[in-house]
């Protein structure tokens, strides 16, 4: 299942199952804060659609809360990696643990909670 925000990034899915999920996007000008720098929000919301994938889709869901640190920036051009790994979890929800990459240089990690929903 795709969502519509991975459409608005240029993001792709390259693979999920089993409480993991990598997405891939590149960089461009659009994405860019005023210092010519991938904005945050940008690499927050890759990284929030990877735990999506790793820990809700297909089903209903949500993530409650997370917490990101921005370690080195990323310049457009460059494709950026998320790869997201469900630690843990129990009844609805899972602690899931994401790294965002621009080739071996890590730019993020972010730790998020989700929980399942039901509609």
């Amino acid at each position: 299942m795709r969502q519509p925000v991975e459409e608005w990034l240029g993001a792709k899915v390259v693979s999920e199952g089993n409480g993991t999920a990598v997405l891939q996007m590149t960089v461009t000008e659009q994405h860019v804060n005023g210092s010519g720098y991938l904005h945050g929000g940008v690499i927050f919301s890759l990284a929030d659609a990877a735990l999506a994938h790793a820990a809700i889709i297909p089903r209903d869901g949500a993530t409650l809360n997370a917490q990101i640190a921005f370690i080195a920036p990323s310049r457009p051009g460059e494709e950026i990696t998320a790869t997201a790994t469900t630690s843990t979890s129990w009844g609805t929800n899972s602690l899931v643990d994401v790294t965002v990459r621009a080739g071996d240089t890590i730019i993020a990690a972010v730790r998020g909670h989700a929980r399942l929903t039901s509609r």
